[in-house]
């Protein structure tokens, strides 16, 4: 992209997994200077390299202290490991560290960096691809932390083209459920489903790919319609007899799939009642 950058370099990304690919690609396609590391010689390190972005392997690079930002989207379990690092060296006055988790507050990394780096965290909310980056636009972005931090979390989401909004640091771990809740609910009832009709007999690739359609248009149907009136099938039409059918018939031939089936099946009559004046 030609033109002034977007936001001031140099940016570091430290972490070249899923996330941190996505940020080191999107800044760097939008002029920023984008220096990137991980810990391995991985995947990563090499779709990065490959589109001209300077990327680094092994003990933490000499650039570091350079970087007036730094984005830290490694697992939950590395992220104070990385900070104690980051701590140890000379880092600059007003150094903004950002992590991508949206468990942990921001508040994870201040006792491990010096009280002249401001702390914040920017969760993209998106179910990231094992292979490809998606496009940034649109993206929701929760972000949170120290003041600083959060504009800087703020001009880097506009940067990208991200949807920022605010989560409150005492409720991440409710608002990551929730996001787990969807996201991997719904990887859940896909194998559930799954698994139920191949005990009807159907083939695993055609049950497979008759659920992607179904799913496909039940999202579709939830991007203009409340979950009330999204919900289809007999709970919402009030056929009893149907789902009683339904719950008896996985019970007997799919149990390991009935307590799912009957979890659905009950959040489901409570999203009918709540519809109800």
């Amino acid at each position: 992209m030609s033109g002034a950058p977007v936001l001031p370099g140099p940016v570091g990304v430290l972490g070249l997994g899923r996330v941190g690919r996505f940020l080191a690609l999107g800044l760097a396609e939008r002029g920023v200077d984008v220096r990137a590391w991980d810990r391995g010689d991985g995947v990563g390190l090499a779709d990065v390299r490959a589109r001209g972005v300077t990327a680094d392997t092994g003990p933490l690079p000499a650039w570091l202290p350079g970087c007036g930002l730094l984005l830290v989207p490694v697992a939950d379990r590395a992220l104070e490991a990385v900070a104690r690092d980051l701590g140890r060296l000379p880092l600059a006055p007003e150094t903004v560290v950002l992590h991508t988790s949206g468990f942990h507050p921001a508040a994870l990394l201040r006792p491990h960096l010096p009280a002249h780096v401001a702390v914040g965290s920017l969760h993209p909310v998106q179910a990231f691809p094992a292979e490809g980056v998606p496009r940034p636009a649109g993206i929701p972005a929760g972000i949170e932390g120290e003041p600083a931090a959060v504009a800087a979390a703020a001009r880097l989401a506009e940067a990208l083209g991200l949807r920022p909004f605010p989560v409150a640091a005492q409720h991440k771990a409710l608002y990551h459920a929730a996001l787990a809740l969807a996201a991997d609910g719904t990887v859940a009832v896909f194998a559930a489903a799954t698994a139920v009709l191949r005990q009807a007999g159907v083939p695993a690739a055609e049950a497979q790919a008759l659920l992607r359609r179904l799913l496909a248009t039940a999202a579709a149907n939830l991007t203009t319609l409340p979950p009330a009136a999204a919900a289809t099938g007999p709970v919402r039409r009030g056929d009893e007899a149907v789902v009683r059918a339904h719950l008896e018939a996985v019970a007997s031939e799919a149990p390991a799939e009935a307590e799912l089936e009957r979890a659905v099946v009950a959040r489901l009559r409570r999203l009918t009642a709540e519809e109800l004046p």
